[in-house]
């Protein structure tokens, strides 16, 4: 009885090591917190356009499709966001390249890294950023996000990441790209709540968002 005890006990502690060790590799963070923004540096807005390269001089994300043209949201081109807690304080400056898969490619490996993106067509669409170094996939992040005002973000830290590939049911716009290499950034229990909270799935009427 003793020795079974022993190797349940040891067998339990290994199963959750292998969970811990998991989590460190790789954990979503569902909202831009003061944590996220002190960790990250953003990415400046291209001087022109259409544009492939977000760069800092230090870092640069290469987009697989271009941004066609300067767009910010709300009612700059792009017609509705989202608000705090969800993602940073508006206007925000947003990027199409009128695709339903994006690539960005990042000019070296980092350990944080992400952005806010919303759907083109009002409606609850499924959206999916995949983090991958080299073949190797890291981890992934999906959410259904309302284009209606309801832009999230899809942002992650732990082992380096040198590239993610972000795929939607439509076409969509990002924003907010951020990069960074520094103290962990913790979300609190709430904060990954808020993903199984965004689970929920609705059709409303498509309606375009171009301003005119």
């Amino acid at each position: 009885m003793h020795r079974s005890f022993v190797l349940v006990w040891l067998v339990a502690a290994s199963l959750v090591s292998l969970q811990t060790g998991a989590r460190a590799q790789f954990t979503p963070i569902a909202q831009p917190d003061a944590a996220y923004l002190a960790a990250t540096t953003k990415l400046p807005t291209p001087l022109s356009f259409p544009a492939s390269v977000l760069t800092d001089g230090a870092f640069s994300v290469t987009l697989s499709a271009p941004a066609d043209t300067y767009r910010q949201a709300p009612g700059g081109g792009w017609a509705t966001w989202a608000s705090p807690p969800w993602v940073e304080p508006t206007p925000t400056d947003v990027f199409y390249s009128g695709v339903t898969s994006l690539t960005l490619s990042f000019s070296q490996q980092v350990g944080i890294f992400g952005f806010e993106a919303e759907p083109d067509p009002y409606g609850q669409y499924l959206m999916t950023a995949r983090f991958y170094n080299g073949a190797s996939l890291v981890g992934s992040i999906s959410q259904y996000v309302e284009g209606n005002a309801g832009a999230r973000l899809f942002a992650a830290q732990g082992d380096l990441f040198d590239r993610v590939v972000f795929e939607s049911d439509v076409d969509f716009a990002i924003g907010n790209l951020r990069y960074g290499n520094g103290p962990d950034v913790v979300p609190e229990a709430g904060t990954l709540a808020g993903f199984g909270s965004m689970a929920g799935f609705g059709l409303l009427w498509l309606r375009r968002r171009f301003l005119t």
